[in-house]
């Protein structure tokens, strides 16, 4: 919490990127560290999305286009995707909390 917007930006934050690739204000296609979802307008994910161009809303629109990847559905980062389906029954192990 702060009283001012100055005071907020001097503020030190936690990292939550991958501990040996380099940060700063310039830096382009970094991993986020986080458990969150990836949102889809991150490039990683629209990437996934398709073409949704005018061949499309005359030929294809409300339908995906014919290029679209499942895998934008998934939202977790890609290093915490699983391969392939889960079946159900799955073992899950959680350490170092």
């Amino acid at each position: 919490v702060a009283d001012s917007n100055k005071e907020l930006l001097e503020q030190k934050v936690p990292s939550v990127f991958y501990p040996k690739e380099e940060w700063s204000s310039t830096s382009k296609n970094l991993r986020v560290a986080g458990f969150g979802p990836v949102p889809p307008f991150f490039e990683a994910r629209q990437t996934l999305a398709g073409t949704f161009d005018e061949e499309w809303i005359e030929n294809r629109k409300p339908m995906l286009p014919l290029d679209f990847d499942r895998r934008f559905f998934q939202s977790a980062p890609a290093d915490q995707q699983c391969k392939g389906f889960l079946k159900g029954g799955e073992r899950l192990m959680m350490s170092g909390f």
